[in-house]
């Protein structure tokens, strides 16, 4: 991150904690990407409330964000609804005067080594973050550590690798943030291994727009996005590409992945929401 801040690698320290005339906010960047070939704000801001809308009446007492940043858009949902609230990165941005000075409680630390006691914390929340972990068995292993037993996880806009996916994108960037595509069942093979049994979501965002057939040209496998868009009137169509049709997404074309994670016991879904390795 230093790097590519144009500094020098031994001065990392200068970035963990950095002051910006203006910080970006969630809104700032909803109108950046407004309208691009990827919408990549808007497709987060609608799996996050597709993920709401799965847990349902979900009223965590202590929620932990990993890879939290600028002006804590998820946890601004779980603060409002009583929650006590945290936030994980390697690196904090802020401006001055700081109205997140006080809120939420920062930490800097790796995901792979979270500073928490074990099984305190009722929902941990990932956005577009695991794959910047140099060892995803390790942090889904910390993960599960400080999740609470009854506890859920959920990890939204996860970009993953596909058999047709170029996995050249992030070439150019430094080595050292750790832009990794890994497949679809690398990740559910290390969430299994961490005991937590997914539920995959088909993306809000994505289905919306096959609804209202608005494919963008530019976008990445644009003419299979039109025909697809046929069919999704149908709703049979719908519904396979809703299930086992979602797992061949993921794998071929590296569809972004959403998932909602729970450890074994009441409450869960028991694995039966998931292929087999």
């Amino acid at each position: 991150m230093s790097v590519e801040q144009g500094r020098p690698a031994e001065d990392w320290d200068s970035v963990r904690i950095r002051h910006l005339d203006v910080a970006p906010t969630f809104e700032s960047r909803l109108r950046e990407t407004d309208g691009q070939p990827v919408e990549y704000y808007q497709q987060t801001q609608e799996h996050f409330e597709q993920a709401l809308a799965h847990l349902g009446g979900l009223r965590p007492k202590r929620v932990l964000e990993v890879g939290s940043e600028v002006d804590y858009f998820f946890l601004q949902h779980f603060r409002d609804i009583g929650a006590k609230c945290h936030a994980v990165n390697i690196s904090f941005l802020y401006q001055e005067p700081d109205v997140f000075l006080e809120w939420p409680e920062k930490t800097l630390a790796d995901m792979n080594e979270l500073p928490f006691q074990d099984g305190v914390f009722d929902l941990v929340l990932f956005s577009a973050t695991l794959h910047h972990s140099p060892n995803l068995d390790r942090t889904m292993r910390e993960v599960a550590r400080v999740t609470s037993p009854a506890g859920t996880v959920v990890v939204l806009s996860e970009q993953i690798g596909g058999w047709l996916k170029r996995s050249d994108r992030y070439a150019h960037r430094s080595t050292q943030i750790h832009e990794t595509y890994r497949s679809f069942l690398e990740y559910h093979a290390s969430f299994r291994r961490a005991g937590l049994h997914a539920k995959y979501l088909f993306s809000e965002h994505f289905d919306k727009k096959l609804r209202e057939r608005k494919i963008h040209p530019e976008g990445r496998y644009a003419n299979l996005g039109n025909l697809v868009a046929r069919l999704w009137k149908h709703e049979q169509f719908r519904n396979v590409a809703h299930g086992p049709l979602l797992y061949v997404a993921h794998t071929l074309f590296g569809f972004p992945l959403n998932v909602i994670l729970r450890k074994s016991g009441p409450g869960s879904d028991g694995g039966r929401n998931v292929p087999r390795n």
